[in-house]
């Protein structure tokens, strides 16, 4: 592989590192929602919904932790290689590098559905309080 490759593959790891950062804001605020409608969505007896949504969270934030670490690793192998410091094939390298792009779609797709779980629990709560506004008016 060429320097300028290895250039290429450091600068797309580095963009999926500040992608990840974005992402680790929205989970943040995705557990500040599930608190702040915890007691109302437990008045609704919503608790398997709410016990799902809140370990999906979870696995969602120890995986990004788990992605993150491993994608900080990679650019310092990027960084070996391109220097040439390791003298073996770079197949290994490139079939990491293809495993972490899957890792990294896996992830993506797992967070959009936990999101859409978290949003549907909350928008349900707010429209029941709404119907009891309703109602009461």
């Amino acid at each position: 592989m060429e320097t300028n490759t290895w250039e290429n593959v450091f600068h797309q790891t580095d963009s999926q590192l500040n992608n990840l950062e974005f992402y680790t804001d929205e989970v943040r605020f995705l557990d500040k929602i599930m608190g702040d409608y915890f007691a109302k969505m437990l008045k609704q007896e919503k608790l398997p919904e709410i016990r799902k949504a809140m370990d999906d969270l979870h696995e969602i934030n120890r995986k990004l932790r788990e992605i993150k670490e491993e994608l900080k690793n990679h650019q310092k192998e990027i960084v070996l290689l391109r220097e040439k410091v390791f003298d073996e094939s770079n197949q290994w390298f490139l079939e990491k590098n293809e495993k972490m792009n899957k890792d990294l779609s896996a992830f993506y797709l797992n967070y959009r559905d936990a999101k859409s779980e978290t949003y549907n629990l909350v928008e349900h709560v707010l429209h029941q309080e709404k119907m009891k506004k309703l109602i009461l008016a």
